[in-house]
C-alpha cells in the first residue's frame, strides 16, 4: 500500500514538472500587430512594442491638417461700432464709421526649412454685415514647425486684372481704368465733423496709385504684404486670430486730417501712398 502512495506521487510532481516546463518555455516579445516590433511568434507580451512616432500615418507621410484665419474689427482696442459719432482719430476729428469692406488674398505659411506654402485666392470682407469673417483654404497643410504667416492686402500685381471675378464685380469693386484698373483694395467711409462743426462724409477708398508725370501717367502698384514672424507648429487643426486695427489708418506713421484728406482721395497718388504706408500696421496677430 505505501509503495502505491509512494508512486501516485512520483507521477503527480512528474506532470507539474512538465507543464512548469512548459510554461517557462513560452517565448516573449511583442505582440501588437500594431507595433514595428511585432513578433509573430512571441506567446506572451514583454512590453516591449515600439510604435511609429504620433504624427505619421500607417503610410509614413505627414498628418495634414486645416487651418483658419479669424479676423476681428477693432478701435482703439474695442470692437467696432458702426454709424455712432463716437471716435476720435490721431489728429482729433470726430468721426463714425459707416462701412469698412477689403480684400485680403493669398495667405501662405512660412515653413522652418525655407519652403512655404500659398493658397492662392482671395477673401472680401465686410465688416458691418461680418464683424468676425473666417477664411479657411480648401488646402490642407503638413504637420509641423513653422516660422510665419502672411497675406496680401489688396491683390498683388498678378491677380488685380480688372473684371476677373464676378463676385467682385457684383460688389460695385472695380478700380476705375483712367486710375489703372482692376479693383478697390479698401473702402472705409463715415462721417466727421470738421473744423466748423459741420458733419461732412469722408470716403477713405484705395488701390492702384496713378502718378502723373509731365506728359506721362505711371500706374504704381499699391498693395502690400502683412507678415507676422512668428513661429509655432501645427500638429492639429490651426487657427490664426488676426486684429484689425482701424484707427491705424488715422495715424501710423502718418496723421490722417480728415479736414484737410475726406474726399476725391483716389486719384490722389500722395492719398494713396500714405494709406500703404498706414495700412502696414493696422493688423496684428492676436
Amino acid at each position: 500500500m505505501k509503495t502505491t502512495n509512494f508512486m501516485k506521487a512520483i507521477w503527480l510532481l512528474s506532470v507539474l514538472v512538465i507543464a512548469s516546463t512548459n510554461t517557462s518555455c513560452r517565448k516573449k516579445g511583442c505582440t501588437d500587430p500594431k507595433a514595428s516590433n511585432y513578433d509573430s511568434k512571441a506567446k506572451k507580451d514583454d512590453g516591449s512594442c515600439v510604435y511609429p512616432p504620433a504624427n505619421n500615418n500607417n503610410n509614413n507621410t505627414p498628418q495634414e491638417y486645416s487651418v483658419y484665419f479669424n479676423f476681428h474689427h477693432l478701435y482703439n482696442g474695442d470692437h467696432v461700432e458702426f454709424d455712432t459719432m463716437q471716435y476720435v482719430n490721431a489728429a482729433g476729428n470726430n468721426h463714425s464709421v459707416t462701412k469698412y469692406q477689403y480684400i485680403v488674398s493669398d495667405f501662405r505659411l512660412y515653413k522652418d526649412n525655407g519652403d512655404s506654402i500659398v493658397f492662392n485666392g482671395y477673401l472680401f470682407v465686410d465688416a458691418k454685415m461680418n464683424m468676425h469673417p473666417s477664411y479657411s483654404p480648401s488646402q490642407k497643410v503638413p504637420a509641423g514647425n513653422y516660422t510665419g504667416m502672411a497675406f496680401v492686402f489688396g491683390l498683388d500685381n498678378q491677380d488685380n486684372i480688372s473684371n476677373a471675378y464676378s463676385d467682385l464685380n457684383a460688389q460695385n469693386w472695380n478700380w476705375p481704368e483712367s486710375l489703372g484698373g482692376g479693383y478697390h483694395f479698401l473702402k472705409f467711409e463715415g462721417n466727421f465733423k470738421d473744423q466748423n462743426n459741420n458733419i461732412k462724409g469722408f470716403a477713405y477708398h484705395m488701390g492702384t496709385a496713378r502718378k502723373i508725370t509731365g506728359n506721362d501717367t505711371i500706374f504704381e502698384p499699391n498693395w502690400f504684404l502683412v507678415k507676422f514672424n512668428q513661429p509655432f507648429t501645427i500638429n492639429t487643426n490651426k487657427s490664426f486670430n488676426i486684429d484689425v486695427n482701424i484707427e491705424q489708418w488715422f495715424e501710423n506713421p502718418v496723421t490722417w486730417n480728415l479736414d484737410t484728406l475726406y474726399t476725391m482721395m483716389m486719384p490722389n497718388y500722395n492719398a494713396q501712398k500714405t494709406m500703404n504706408l498706414n495700412g502696414r500696421t493696422v493688423f496684428s496677430l492676436d
